[in-house]
């Protein structure tokens, strides 16, 4: 016969554990977006003949993270018809058929395959990233800093704990069905560097 009074110790013991357990369990959802002081990212096209700069602060999408062990997944998405250039005619030309196809390709979009935290502290991200309706496998370098909620609230980006993810990574456009028109061949590079600077809300 199994004395009952022999099983409390166990079940206090197995109730510490699923605590630890719980406690361990550090995996956070990070919301893409609000306002545009939390996304910023730029875009650059340089030959001999001219350099282009442009910009968006819009994104969405969620970084999914586990800080202490190390992994993450990452899904944002970037609107074609925020992509500012500077200049509006240059602008249209962009999202026009013959270049990035607004119309029917509305966002660029990286989703992760897998992430993981290297030993300098940077994190390595690989993914799919699509434009032009073409998708290709992307790898990144990122760096990704915790800012507590005081310190969030006192840098005026609101209420709640954040994370601060940076990267920079380049696109070749012909690698996504992008040809540069022989007339501006000298002036648009099929290179482009491109600058991601995101800072996400914690959920909860």
């Amino acid at each position: 016969m199994i004395d009952r009074r022999s099983l409390i110790p166990s079940a206090f013991a197995l109730a510490g554990l699923l605590q630890v357990g719980a406690a361990v369990a550090a995996e956070r959802t990070f919301v893409v977006g609000g306002e545009n002081k939390n996304s910023n990212i730029t875009f650059e096209s340089e030959t001999d003949f001219e350099t282009i700069l442009g910009h968006t602060n819009t994104a969405s999408g969620q970084v999914v993270a586990d800080l202490e062990a190390g992994t993450a997944s990452v899904d944002v998405q970037v609107p074609v018809a925020t992509l500012d250039t500077g200049i509006e005619l240059r602008n249209k030309h962009l999202q026009s058929g013959d270049w990035l196809d607004a119309k029917q390709n509305p966002d660029l979009r990286f989703v992760s395959r897998s992430a993981r935290k290297l030993d300098d502290g940077s994190w390595e991200i690989a993914g799919d990233f699509s434009l032009h309706g073409v998708t290709k496998p992307l790898t990144i370098r990122a760096q990704v800093k915790p800012i507590p909620a005081d310190a969030a609230k006192a840098a005026g980006l609101g209420k709640g704990d954040w994370l601060r993810v940076a990267t920079p990574f380049e696109l070749q456009l012909s690698d996504f069905g992008i040809e540069v028109p022989s007339k501006v061949a000298g002036r648009v590079s099929d290179i482009w560097k491109v600058k991601l600077n995101l800072f996400v809300n914690a959920k909860s």
